[in-house]
């Protein structure tokens, strides 16, 4: 009996320890699949700012050589319409409240204002200088219009109200801004000034509370609601993260060369980075600030959208005239908080920021530079079929373990003739 029991621990032991694991990667999450290009969608010509419009389940692309706003249905990849608005359409923003679409007009100091229900204009707004890019605040029911006055020592923040389509305040910032996004849970939005700093704006008093210093030439923005952080697409190939409860520089990631627009998809935790001069997308982790994937899309990217029903990233080929709809290769996010930044850049000389209400990073936090790519990401959920396949396993390693030791016991135990 002491044979016995000694040689059936030897040849069960490792079958246990197999079913160990098996039930611990129950515990485990699958990484979903990497993102992907799926489709190639004619974009209008010069596609520079891209807009998810939630209720629609469309894309709004504004289209910078043709004037024209180009829509396409998420569910088909195909135009379904095409909208003339102002000289030189630029950014581009949803409001789901109203069910339109604000464009900013370059060449016209306007801004159109679409109706998704007609995809017709039905409002023309005007507007500061240069208007590049837009962000829409759904606590106040107001766009922020960034005006960046490349021939001004300063560019301006024109606040329209969407319930009059006028202009209710106005704002002076620092050299040629270019880039707007906001930040829900702060009631804040962030402008992107070319001149290597980023103004703080309260969106309760319309004024600017602080200055976020450590940038260089900031161009694209996205807000990350889960992190409460802030992507900052910056030359000549960083992304800065910044942290908007001290309004410092957090962390460095490197990206592609010359990255420009920037989205946030709150599905897989990921931020998507346009990197013009690369023909490439950028995926970076919010859990880690590292570079989880990069995807080959078309010529000269610079605007980008999540499509949060689809799961979708839509991307806008400025060199191409073409708009690539990356797959996020994970189940899509029941909403989306991200905040479209996209424009043309206007370059303009560098100084320093002008308010004495500037915040450094270097004084406030110490800032990590991520330059190595990164295989997880953040948010990833567990899936409920690894708990079955685990629990099969382990049920056929225990019939294999009954096996093996009534054979072991049969052999040592031969019957008496």
């Amino acid at each position: 009996m002491p044979t016995f029991r000694y040689g059936s621990r030897q040849q069960t032991a490792p079958l246990v320890f197999l079913a160990v694991l098996l039930v611990a990667s129950a515990f485990v999450p699958l990484a979903h699949a990497q993102p992907s290009v799926v489709a190639t969608v004619n974009g209008g010509y010069s596609p520079t700012g891209v807009a998810y419009d939630s209720a629609k389940g469309e894309i709004f692309v504004a289209d910078y050589g043709s004037n024209n706003v180009t829509v396409i249905s998420d569910s088909t990849n195909a135009e379904v319409a095409n909208i003339s608005v102002g000289d030189s359409p630029s950014g581009i923003a949803y409001d789901s409240a109203k069910g339109e679409v604000f464009v900013a007009n370059v060449g016209s100091d306007t801004v159109s204002v679409i109706s998704d229900s007609t995809n017709k204009v039905v409002a023309n707004v005007t507007v500061g200088d240069t208007p590049t890019a837009l962000a829409y605040d759904s606590a106040k029911g107001e766009v922020f219009v960034v005006n960046n006055a490349p021939d001004a020592t300063t560019g301006t923040v024109s606040v329209i109200s969407d319930s009059t389509n006028m202009v209710i305040a106005t704002l002076s910032l620092g050299i040629a801004p270019d880039a707007i996004a906001y930040d829900s849970a702060k009631g804040e939005m962030f402008v992107a000034n070319y001149n290597d700093y980023i103004s703080v704006i309260s969106d309760s008093t319309n004024t600017i509370i602080a200055n976020i210093t450590g940038v260089t030439l900031p161009i694209g923005m996205a807000y990350d609601s889960a992190k409460g952080e802030l992507f900052v697409a910056c030359s000549p190939n960083v992304v800065s993260v910044v942290s908007d409860s001290t309004n410092a520089v957090v962390a460095n990631v490197t990206a592609g060369n010359n990255p420009y627009g920037v989205a946030y998809d709150p599905g897989t935790g990921e931020v998507f980075v346009a990197n013009e001069m690369d023909n490439t997308v950028s995926v970076i982790s919010d859990g880690n600030n590292g570079v989880v994937t990069t995807v080959g899309v078309g010529n000269q990217p610079q605007a980008l959208a999540y499509d949060s029903g689809k799961g979708e990233v839509f991307v806008g080929n400025m060199g191409d005239n073409t708009v690539s709809v990356i797959s996020v290769g994970a189940a899509p996010a029941t909403t989306s908080t991200s905040s479209l930044v996209t424009s043309s850049s206007f370059a303009a000389t560098s100084s320093g920021p002008a308010s004495t209400q500037s915040t450094s990073a270097a004084s406030q936090n110490s800032v990590q530079t991520t330059t190595s790519s990164s295989s997880s990401g953040g948010g990833i959920p567990v899936f409920p079929y690894q708990f079955t396949i685990a629990a099969v396993f382990t049920l056929l390693l225990a019939a294999s373990y009954l096996l093996v030791r009534r054979r072991t016991s049969l052999s040592s135990h031969p019957s008496q003739s």
